[in-house]
């Protein structure tokens, strides 16, 4: 089982439920993330991660909200780092939080600020105060040994309204399940599927096989002649448009899309964007002999030699 979870709950949360884990689930092995929200709930997304617990400062995501633990501001009771002006502050490196939750709740109530430490870590915001260098914005229910929070009365506040939220990698829950396939079969299943069941087709950012296939006539046909006709008629633009809105495929008669459903011509999933054919690839046709090995060889496969 893969975890992630911010650095402020590694040591007073994750130590303890890991240790129960371990006596109740002996044989599962166990693999921890540390890292900020934002890469946590990314590594979710992609796979890399079955559970993260993550800050949520901008509404609800969807997550099982495990508890309420708002930012505040946060002082060392030897120090009083506070009662300097200006205010020795430190942040994150990560500029968008800072911007527009710490500093603007100190510019809101016209305190006048320096930023005195900046780190990438929870534990950095923890030194600076703890050692009297500045006041940090730090969840309520991390604050140092030592330490405090400055109150309304002093002319501080929250910094935001955080919640700690618990997100599952719905692939390891069961709750999803990831299928490789053609991208109109796919469609297809999505018209297709029952009501509460959700089908979604993706192409994977490091590109895709791109598939295209072909009419044509073998060398030895009865009647060419005819086959040539079909061709010809199922090429035309109003004829070859109705096969793409059906089987939801493109097509590649350029005239046809101004009879192609709207709907189906503006999804990059049917027709992709140039950004996507980019990244697509094709392959090379095997020759003769080796199609006859692999021919051979699948043959056996089916026999079950």
């Amino acid at each position: 089982m893969r975890i992630g979870i911010p650095e402020e709950y590694g040591h007073a949360i994750l130590s303890r439920a890991l240790s129960a884990f371990s006596k109740r689930h002996a044989k599962v092995e166990v693999t921890v993330r540390y890292a900020h929200s934002g890469a946590q709930i990314e590594a979710v997304e992609t796979g890399e991660l079955d559970l993260a617990v993550v800050f949520e400062w901008q509404g609800h995501s969807g997550g099982e909200v495990l508890m309420h633990d708002p930012t505040v501001w946060v002082t060392s009771e030897l120090h009083a780092a506070h009662e300097r002006r200006p205010l020795p502050i430190a942040l994150y490196n990560r500029d968008g939080w800072c911007r527009d939750y710490a500093i603007r709740s100190l510019e809101e109530r016209g305190l006048v600020y320096r930023v005195a430490y900046t780190c990438d870590t929870n534990g950095g915001l923890r030194l600076a105060v703890t050692s009297g260098l500045a006041i940090a914005p730090i969840s309520r229910s991390n604050i140092p040994a030592g330490c405090r929070q400055l109150t309304e009365e002093e002319g501080f506040g929250h910094v935001d309204a955080s919640n700690v939220v618990l997100h599952r990698n719905p692939l390891a829950t069961g709750e999803a399940c990831l299928v490789f396939s053609y991208s109109g079969d796919i469609l297809q299943a999505k018209d297709g599927a029952k009501t509460g069941v959700d089908v979604h087709y993706s192409v994977p950012k490091e590109g895709a096989l791109l598939l295209m296939y072909s009419m044509v006539v073998p060398k030895y046909a009865p009647n060419p002649d005819a086959a040539f006709a079909f061709i010809n008629y199922i090429q035309k633009p109003e004829v070859i448009a109705k096969a793409t809105n059906f089987v939801k495929y493109p097509n590649g008669n350029l005239e046809s899309q101004k009879y192609v459903d709207p709907a189906i011509l503006k999804d990059p999933t049917i027709y992709p964007v140039p950004e996507t054919m980019a990244h697509l690839y094709t392959t090379t046709p095997n020759s003769e002999d080796v199609q006859d090995k692999l021919t051979d060889l699948w043959q056996k496969v089916l026999a079950g030699q």
